[in-house]
């Protein structure tokens, strides 16, 4: 895991470099879903995703450590 953060609803989002993926869970630890296809090449995949930010609208933006984008 990389960087963990939390949405307008005090969810948890955590960063997972080594699977390619961004996860949403409620506070009490229950998945609510996944950002993104997992690790991969081309649009919706991540390679190396390190830290995740919410604006105040509740949009996700996904640092990714190597190069793709959503």
């Amino acid at each position: 895991m990389h960087g963990i953060t939390l949405d307008e609803n005090k969810n948890i989002i955590i960063s997972d470099p080594t699977l390619g993926r961004v996860c949403r869970y409620t506070k009490d630890g229950k998945f609510i879903n996944e950002i993104g296809k997992g690790k991969g090449v081309g649009p919706g995949y991540f390679n190396g995703p390190r830290d995740a930010v919410v604006d105040k609208d509740g949009f996700i933006y996904v640092i990714d450590g190597n190069f793709n984008t959503l």
